[in-house]
Order: structure tokens, then sequence, then C-alpha cells
């Protein structure tokens, strides 16, 4: 072992105790999540990558136990409680499909783990305000990386693109020819990407409009001009979609004073105008190529024949899916279904699909009851305006595409759910409510 190896493995330790969220935000640069960067890490420091996915899980159990110790003092506690099983249930039956399969031991942890440690990073440190500015960070790395490779494809960054077909020549983003450009950067697939694109977009926007520091304002500026450029490179239609709702979800508090008004006179005007110009033009290739993208003429005739020989894979295999083994279902079924809680049933089982579907359903729910959050829960109207804001964007991509896994999606589908969380249920008193410092130190 290196000597240089051991102050980061004392550092690890020390995050396991002292921030037990720091960990799961390494895990945000690992394989599982960003395998370009994530190969990069393990080639230089392969020794650490198995220390902090043990520290990783440990962390995880950690936070879990104490959930599970408060879950009876509040209704919050429960219901935070209820959600932190429905991931845990998640990840551990994707563990057995996987086992089941006979796959990969380290792909099972690696998977496995996406789940249950990005709900619970966001339930038990909502309102920590260390937690939140590393769980920024590693969304704008992120973007930053994505976003120079596709770029500058040619750049010393080039090493971290996932790799090519061969003789493939790496794409230019300045020298569309026949198709609108669309790239993955260092994911697996480009829905991941643009779920970071959508995140950094609406965090960037309400810290720019509900945030009076200038600086703040300025990392919201820069956070928002990022996800608007990495939304542009993925072209995923069911988050531009989840962004258009989303932002007027979020300015809708502002609709009565002029920054309000002029906020949704730009967005309307915008939407407009795009909708005209793809619509109507002839001659421009790109927006050929988004009007031909948006309307589904090529691409997307395979998606009801996948979703139905899927169906029969999940009456075969109700149990386990096919254990996790993609490119089986996509030889089975000729591609993968396009929505989460689907996908995650034909893939791993119908357990999994329905803990996915009853956490999305969670963090829609509250869009549709418009009850506040009590006094003293802890949850502020920003902290519930953002979590209703994620929902919608995290309902879209579930909705749209069951490929956009990941520790992150995981993460902000937990913060979405807060919201419901914290709602009384009809006839419950306030005072049963939890104190604002419950989760903040656990």
């Amino acid at each position: 072992m290196s000597l240089a190896v051991m102050p980061l493995m004392m550092l690890i330790l020390f995050l396991l105790v002292r921030y037990p969220f720091a960990l799961a935000v390494l895990a945000l640069f690992l394989p599982m999540e960003a395998p370009g960067v994530g190969a990069a890490i393990a080639g230089s420091f392969g020794i650490l990558v198995p220390l902090i996915y043990a520290g990783y899980f440990l962390a995880v159990f950690k936070t879990l136990h104490t959930l599970w110790i408060r879950r009876n003092t509040s209704i919050v506690s429960r219901r935070v409680f209820q959600i932190a099983l429905l991931a845990a249930g998640a990840s551990g039956w994707i563990a057995l499909s996987m086992f089941s399969s006979d796959a990969s031991k380290i792909e099972t942890i690696y998977t496995s783990l996406g789940a249950i440690p990005g709900v619970i990073f966001a339930l038990a440190y909502y309102n920590n305000r260390s937690a939140r500015i590393v769980l920024v960070s590693a969304v704008a790395v992120h973007l930053i990386v994505g976003c120079g490779i596709i770029v500058f494809p040619h750049s010393p960054l080039s090493f971290l693109r996932q790799p090519t077909s061969a003789g493939a020549a790496l794409p230019d983003v300045w020298r569309m020819e026949t198709t609108g450009y669309k790239d993955s950067a260092q994911f697996e697939s480009a829905a991941q990407l643009a779920f970071y694109a959508a995140v950094g977009l609406i965090v960037g926007i309400s810290l720019l409009l509900y945030h009076r520091g200038t600086l703040i304002r300025v990392l919201g500026t820069c956070l928002a001009g990022l996800g608007i450029a990495a939304t542009f490179f993925t072209l995923e239609r069911g988050v531009w979609i989840g962004i258009f709702v989303g932002l007027i979800a979020l300015i809708a508090p502002l609709k009565r004073k002029p920054a309000g008004k002029l906020v949704y006179a730009v967005i309307l005007s915008t939407l407009a105008l795009g909708v005209l110009a793809v619509c109507t033009s002839a001659d421009n290739f790109v927006l050929v190529a988004l009007r031909d993208h948006f309307l589904a003429v090529r691409q997307d005739g395979y998606r009801i024949p996948v979703a139905m020989r899927s169906m029969d894979i999940l009456i075969a295999k109700p149990l386990f899916g096919v254990g996790g083994q993609i490119l089986d279902l996509i030889d089975l079924a000729g591609g993968a279904p396009h929505q989460s809680f689907y996908f995650y049933a034909v893939t791993y089982g119908i357990p999994t699909g329905v803990c996915v579907a009853a956490m999305t359903w969670l963090s829609l729910v509250t869009n549709f009851a418009k009850r506040r959050p009590p006094h003293g829960s802890g949850l502020t109207q920003y902290d519930r305006l953002l979590g209703r804001t994620l929902g919608l964007v995290v309902v879209a991509m579930a909705l749209t595409n069951g490929m956009s896994g990941g520790m992150l999606g995981w993460a902000f589908l937990g913060f979405a759910c807060l919201p419901w969380a914290h709602s009384l249920p009809a006839g419950r008193p306030v005072a049963s409510n939890c104190p604002a410092s419950a989760y903040s130190r656990t």
C-alpha cells in the first residue's frame, strides 16, 4: 500500500464518523454514478474504492438506525422512516435480484447502493447547510466536466469520455450536420446528464430568485447557466417538460411581483417563439431535427412494442425480473421500458417497481394537495417550494426515461418526498410535529 494513500484513508474514516453525508457525495464520483470519472479515480486510487463503499454502507446503516429510533417521536419522523423503508426495500430487492442471476458481486454492490443512500441522504440532512453545499458542489462539478467534454471533445478531459463504438469520431458540438446534438459525456446515458442539468437549472434559478446575497445569486446564475447548456446538449424531452412545469411552479409565489411577471413573460414568450420556430422551419437542419425528435417520427416507434414484450417478461419472472441483466432485457424485449417504475419492475422484480412507484407518487402528491408544513417542522417555505418543483422534474423523468437512475436521482427523489412527510394528515394537531433540529445533526 502506498504511503500517499494513508492520509486519504484517514480522511475517509474521519468523514464516516463526523460527516456521514460527505461519503454519499464521494460516491457521486464513483463508477455507479459517472463511469468516466469513476474509472479515472479507480485507476489512480483503486484501493480506496471498496473502502469508500464500505464506509458509505456503514454511514447509511448508521443514519437509518437513527431514523428507526426517532420513528415514533412525531408524524414527520414516522413518514420519513416510511420513505426510508421504501428505499431500503428497493435496494435490498435489487441486491437479491442480481444475486439470483449470478451477477458480479461488485456490480451488485454498486447497483444496489444506488438507491437507499441517496434517499436517506436527503431525508436526514435536508436542513444541514454543509450537506447542501457539498451536494450542490457535486452537481456543479459533474455539469462542468460533462459540458467540458462535450464542448471540447479533443481536450485532455476527453479521457473521461465513455468509450464510443469502434472507428466513431468524437462529435463536435459546433458542427451539427444531420441531426440535433446529443451526448452522454462521462455518463452511461444522456438521461443522467440531463437530470443533472435539470437539477442545476432549477436549483440555480431558485437561488437567484429567493436569496438576497450577491455571492449566492452569482453562484445560482452560474449553476443555472451550466444546467441550460447541459440540457441543450442532451435534448431529453422529458427533462424539458419537467423543467418547464417546474419553473412555472417555482415562480408561482412571485406571480404578483414585477420580477415574477417578467420571468413568466420570458418563459412563455421563449416557449411560444421556440415552438413556432420548430414547427415552421424547413431549412434549418437543427430545428427540423428537433421537430422530428419531439414528434417521435422515427425514434419512438419501438416504445409500445417494447412495453408489451416487457410485460411478458414481467409475467414470466415477477419476483426478480431479469436480475439486472440489461443486455438480456434488450435482447428479449428489443429495448428497455421508459418508465422508471416499469423499468425497475422488469429489471429487478415487481417489489422494486412498487417501491419506486410509491416514492414517485409521494414526490408528486403534495403538488396536488396544497397543505402547508406546520410551524416548527424545520421545512421552510423555500424548502417546500424547491421540493415540490424538483418533484415535478423527478416525475417527468420517471414517466419518460427508465435509465435515469443513479445516486443523485434517488437523492432528489427523497428530497421531493419531504413536502409529503411534512404535511399534516387531516384532523391531526400541529403539536405532533418534530422540532426543526430533529435531523440537522444526525
